[in-house]
């Protein structure tokens, strides 16, 4: 073990003898006006990473590639989104992270199939560079949805009620082709930039982020640990 690497201290958890202890070492010092993020990446990225010193998102590797299959809209969505809020931004896919810490003592039971080895890597990236989103607001960009304004939960659905039923009464469907969608497809998209309004959402939603280029110098600690299936699970 290297001298900077030290098991994950984890009060009230015991591992039985097929659960290998995390191990976190250092890496490097957070720099100013950064944010700190965490993101739970396979050991290839960490590797290439080392090797290279920055990485951007491959659109053609399956482990991405499956994900922005399933949601085109959305993710095109988000980097036009990121053309017009992060300067200097180049296209590329972005990279996703969280604003909280990923406690282990949960994401070891549900981020993988049993006995993957996985890296989670704690950032600091330049403020400018990332933007912040509400992770569960994203959904409404995912599913092709009005995103309400309304943050409570009940009253968010109210608006959402009544602005599907608004559209359902002038008998509009989702075919684009239908130029009556227009206005409906704009005022729905105009809905999504809600998911950026972090503050209002923060009490009630995970915040999550995403940026262009994932550095090595930005990486602050670095953490590998074995998932294990959730009936394995110790208090």
């Amino acid at each position: 073990m290297e001298k900077n690497a030290q098991p994950e201290a984890q009060s009230g958890m015991t591992y039985p003898h097929t659960i290998c202890p995390a191990v976190t070492r250092r890496v490097h010092c957070p720099g100013p006006d950064t944010i700190r993020l965490w993101t739970i990446q396979p050991p290839h990225i960490w590797n290439a990473l080392q090797e290279q010193g920055w990485l951007l998102v491959d659109p053609n590797h399956s482990e991405f590639a499956d994900h922005r299959d399933d949601f085109p809209d959305a993710y095109e969505w988000m980097r036009v989104q990121m053309a017009q809020r992060i300067p200097g931004y180049a296209g590329y896919y972005p990279w996703w992270a969280y604003q909280h810490f990923l406690d282990l003592r949960f994401y070891r039971w549900h981020t993988a199939p049993h006995g993957q080895r996985l890296m989670r890597l704690e950032l600091a990236v330049p403020e400018k560079q990332v933007i912040l989103s509400a992770y569960g607001a994203w959904h409404s960009v995912l599913g092709g949805e009005y995103l309400p304004e309304a943050v409570a939960w009940e009253d968010a659905e109210q608006e959402l009620n009544a602005w599907q039923e608004a559209r359902t009464h002038q008998n509009l469907n989702r075919d684009e082709r239908d130029p009556r969608c227009d206005p409906w497809k704009t005022q729905m998209q105009a809905s999504w930039e809600r998911i950026f309004d972090v503050e209002a959402r923060r009490p009630t939603e995970t915040i999550q982020a995403t940026f262009e280029c994932l550095k090595l110098a930005e990486v602050v600690k670095v953490t590998e640990f074995t998932s294990m299936p959730e009936c394995r699970r110790y208090p």
